[in-house]
């Protein structure tokens, strides 16, 4: 009988983490070694699925006198990744520049002093053709507030309907 221990972290996101410890046991008469795989090919970083039940050991620890408990998951079944090749995953140029090639402008050869617009839409939001006219809500009046109604004017000659 063959017998693996080891440790699996497994990331649950940013800076987090948990440990957990799983065995895996081979009989002898067993046609899928999962011990001799885990000891074989796995080395950090390597992707891995794992199914199993958690099984809970406990024991009477002598020297501290207390009951000791370690939980770990019996493996039943695994799946590795597929390998990948790190040399099929960098990233490849897409275009092709001549050695003796000036540099490119990236806005199309427009510099900050050019001032001919691209389109007939830029240059009418470029440059207004006359100022606009401010609205007056006071009509003519620029003073600030329209004049206040006469105090001296009798309720009842009042026309106004308030």
């Amino acid at each position: 009988m063959m017998i693996a221990n080891m440790s699996m972290t497994v990331t649950k996101g940013k800076m987090a983490a948990d440990l957990f410890n799983f065995t895996s046991m081979i009989k002898v008469d067993d046609a899928f070694k999962p011990a001799e795989l885990l000891v074989n090919l796995c080395k950090k970083g390597t992707g891995i699925t794992i199914q199993g039940q958690l099984v809970t050991d406990s024991w009477f620890d002598h020297n501290s006198k207390q009951q000791r408990y370690n939980t770990k998951i019996q493996m039943k079944q695994m799946t590795l990744a597929p390998k990948t090749d790190v040399t099929s995953n960098a990233i490849k140029s897409t275009t092709t520049i001549a050695n003796d090639s000036a540099p490119k402008s990236l806005w199309g050869g427009r510099t900050a002093e050019s001032t001919t617009p691209e389109s007939p839409h830029q240059a009418a939001i470029a440059e207004p053709k006359e100022p606009m006219a401010i609205a007056e809500p006071w009509g003519a009046n620029t003073n600030g507030l329209p004049p206040l109604p006469d105090n001296n004017l009798n309720i009842n000659d009042s026309k106004e309907p308030f």
